[in-house]
């Protein structure tokens, strides 16, 4: 069976049509994820305490790219914790926490085997290190990009239906 240029080009649009309402999906996801996250309850999240055994700099591999991050780990706890920053400057962190040093650390558990980048609160002598307010602002960042993101792409799928309804208006659809 060969299908005509008509019914090709309506399985394109079909087929693209889903995968722009797919990634539109994903956009607002990560809109409600970031909205979710945007204020924390330290209360209502894990916190350890105890005493800093490694700590430093890594590279969490994507599969992209490769972005620097803060990692520690703690004596007793079988997550390595990390943090993120944008500007990928950790000095001072790298100042702040030292081996041997005693922390309360704020997190949310991770399914990723390796980093645990939930860390939302770093706590030394009763003094902030890390302050949560910066994981709220890395979490309403996803917030705005996953809106303007997902009305983007809404726009952007009206846009290819507009554009290619003369494709679904043709003389052979008169068959169906």
């Amino acid at each position: 069976m060969t299908l005509t240029k008509q019914t090709r080009e309506k399985i394109g649009v079909i087929y693209g049509g889903l995968v722009i309402l797919g990634l539109t999906g994903l956009m607002f996801a990560a809109a409600i994820k970031g909205y979710n996250n945007a204020t924390i309850n330290l209360e209502s999240v894990d916190k350890y305490e105890g005493i800093v055994i490694d700590r430093g700099i890594t590279l969490k591999r994507g599969k992209k790219m490769s972005l620097k991050v803060f990692y520690f780990r703690m004596e007793g706890l079988d997550d390595l914790l990390a943090w993120y920053h944008i500007s990928q400057n950790y000095s001072k962190l790298m100042s702040n926490v030292k081996n041997g040093d005693y922390l309360k650390v704020y997190f949310k558990e991770s399914k990723s085997q390796d980093l645990n980048l939930n860390v939302i609160q770093i706590e030394k002598d009763n003094r902030i290190i890390l302050d949560k307010n910066e994981f709220e602002t890395k979490e309403r960042a996803l917030v705005y990009i996953g809106t303007i993101g997902g009305v983007l792409m809404l726009a952007g799928f009206v846009w290819m239906i507009m554009k290619t309804r003369k494709v679904f208006n043709t003389a052979d659809n008169a068959a169906y």
